[in-house]
C-alpha cells in the first residue's frame, strides 16, 4: 500500500508537470513525430504479434480495499485484441476476458462462487418483451465494441506507436516540464470510439523520441455503497434497489517508465494510470512474448 501511495504522488506530479507551452510558428507533422518515435523504439515485430502480462494493482478512487491480480494483453494483426484480467477480490477471484476479433466482440466473466458463471442482478420493474431484450442486447454489444476498439487503439499506440487505420492525427502543441524536458503532443482521434471518447494525446520526448505519457477520456474504478444508490423501491412480492449513478468519463493519464530493450524493441515495463491527481492502477509487466506460435487467430475466437 505504501508503494501505491508513493506512485500516486509521482503520478500526480507527472500529470501536472507537462503543461502546454507557447504555440509554435509552424506546426510539425504529427505523422513524422510518431515515425521518429517508432524508429527510436526499434524495429516493430512482424505482424505485430505480441503478448504482455504481469502483476496488476487497482485502488478505487472513492475508497475501498486495494485489489491485486494479473493482467495479460494480446495483440495479433489485423485488429485482434484480448484483455484477460484475473483479480483477487474479498469474496473470491474473478476473471474477465474481453476480446476483439475483427468486427466481432465477446466477453466472458468467470467466478467460482457462481459456478463459473457471472451473476447479474436486474433492477425491478416490468418484464421486457422479446423485441426490447433484443434492442438492449444490440445496444450493449455496440457499446462494448466501441470500448474495445478504444482499448485496442490505445494498446497499439502504447506498445507499437501505431495509430489505427482511419484515425486522424493532429499536432496539439509543445509541452514543457519544470525539469526542462519538452514533449510534442500528438492527438489521435477516431469516430469508431464513440462521440464521447475524445482524442488520445501522446506526449513524445523531443530529444529521445520516447513516449512519456498518454492522456485520454476513460473511467476510474469506484466502489459503490448503499448510500450512493438511489432510494429503494418496494413492489408487491419483490424488492429492488435504486439505480447506481452513471459513471462519467474523466481525463486519465498513463505514465510509461522502466523501459527495457527486448528483442531489439524498447518497451515500458511499468505503466501507471491516474485521474484527478491520484493513481488508481499499476501494471508491472513481467513477461513479453513476440511472435509466439501459440498466439494464433484461434485464441481470439469465441468459445
Amino acid at each position: 500500500m505504501s508503494r501505491l501511495i508513493a506512485c500516486s504522488v509521482l503520478a500526480a506530479v507527472a500529470a501536472t508537470a507537462l503543461l502546454p507551452a507557447r504555440a509554435q510558428t509552424a506546426a510539425p507533422d504529427p505523422g513524422a513525430i510518431l515515425a521518429a518515435a517508432r524508429s527510436a523504439a526499434g524495429p516493430a515485430p512482424p505482424a505485430q504479434n505480441l503478448e504482455v502480462g504481469g502483476a496488476f494493482r487497482m485502488q478505487p478512487q472513492a475508497g475501498g480495499r486495494q485489489m491485486q491480480g494479473k493482467l495479460v494483453l494480446r495483440f495479433l494483426a489485423p485488429r485482434r485484441y484480448q484483455r484477460s484480467l484475473s483479480m483477487r477480490l474479498p469474496f473470491g477471484q474473478i476473471r474477465t476476458i474481453q476480446t476483439l476479433d475483427g468486427d466481432t466482440v465477446w466477453m466472458h466473466v468467470q467466478h467460482p462462487a457462481f459456478g463459473g458463471r457471472f451473476m447479474a442482478f436486474r433492477r425491478g420493474g416490468r418484464h421486457m418483451t422479446a423485441a426490447e431484450r433484443e434492442q438492449l442486447r444490440q445496444r450493449m454489444q455496440a457499446r462494448q465494441k466501441r470500448l474495445l476498439l478504444a482499448q485496442w487503439a490505445r494498446g497499439e499506440l502504447e506498445f507499437f506507436l501505431q495509430p489505427p487505420p482511419g484515425a486522424t492525427l493532429r499536432y496539439a502543441g509543445l509541452a514543457k516540464a519544470p525539469n526542462g524536458v519538452t514533449a510534442d503532443m500528438v492527438a489521435v482521434s477516431d469516430p469508431a470510439w464513440g462521440a464521447h471518447a475524445g482524442p488520445v494525446t501522446l506526449f513524445v520526448d523531443t530529444r529521445s523520441h520516447r513516449l512519456l505519457m498518454m492522456s485520454y477520456q476513460g473511467f476510474a474504478p469506484r466502489v459503490f455503497s448503499a448510500a450512493r444508490f438511489g432510494p429503494p423501491r418496494r413492489r408487491p412480492g419483490r424488492f429492488a434497489v435504486g439505480r447506481p449513478p452513471r459513471p462519467k468519463p474523466r481525463t486519465v493519464f498513463a505514465h510509461f517508465t522502466h523501459w527495457r530493450k527486448i528483442q531489439g524493441h524498447w518497451l515500458p515495463m511499468e505503466i501507471t494510470r491516474s485521474a484527478n491527481g491520484k493513481t488508481f492502477a499499476e501494471w508491472d509487466i513481467q513477461t513479453v512474448r513476440f511472435n509466439s506460435p501459440k498466439l494464433t487467430a484461434r485464441v481470439f475466437q469465441k468459445p
